[in-house]
């Protein structure tokens, strides 16, 4: 897919409905491994929820888009200002809290083009670096890998329901 066929729409209150719907089914194309009986609602439930999104849309250090492409909603992206690693850019680093793509988007560029706008994006206010928590057994790893991201620590899933051995990790990081 070509860069310019990609884009994050800003999230506002008439498409939160459409963004809900996306966020769930990309999270459910990808993850429902990580919960008991395949079942993710205790993520879904904490995190892809009306009252939720409405009140991170308040805070000023959150940002929520649609990822759209020619052929409709391809997933969502949210991002936080306001998140810090423990040396990694002290205040001055962008976290991206939730890449969710739809599995038929994925292996077609818009995770990467969605990444070069998120660049852009800390590029354009300032920011000197850029940092996720990806799942240590995920194919995402790799993706960030082969985005310039490294391994700056460990973390886990903090929900107590998520399957054990599922459970794990890696925070990375790339500078901006």
């Amino acid at each position: 897919m070509r860069s310019e066929d990609v884009s994050l729409e800003s999230l506002e209150t008439a498409t939160l409905r459409e963004f809900l719907l996306a966020g769930v089914q990309a999270y459910t194309d990808h993850y429902c491994h990580l919960w008991p009986d395949g079942n993710p609602a205790p993520y879904i439930d904490r995190n892809l929820r009306g009252p939720i999104v409405r009140k991170e849309m308040t805070d000023p250090a959150f940002r929520h888009w649609l990822v759209r492409t020619p052929d409709g909603v391809a997933g969502i992206c949210v991002v936080n200002t306001g998140a810090k690693y423990p040396g990694f850019h002290p205040g001055n680093s962008l976290f991206i809290d939730k890449i969710y793509l739809k599995k038929a988007y994925t292996g077609q560029g818009v995770g990467t083009h969605v990444m070069d706008q998120l660049l852009g994006y800390c590029r354009r206010s300032g920011l000197a670096g850029i940092w996720l928590k990806a799942m240590a057994k995920g194919p995402a790893r790799e993706f960030y890998l082969k985005a310039g991201f490294r391994k700056i620590g460990n973390s886990s899933i903090p929900y107590p329901e998520v399957l054990p051995d599922e459970a794990a990790m890696w925070v990375m990081g790339r500078d901006v």
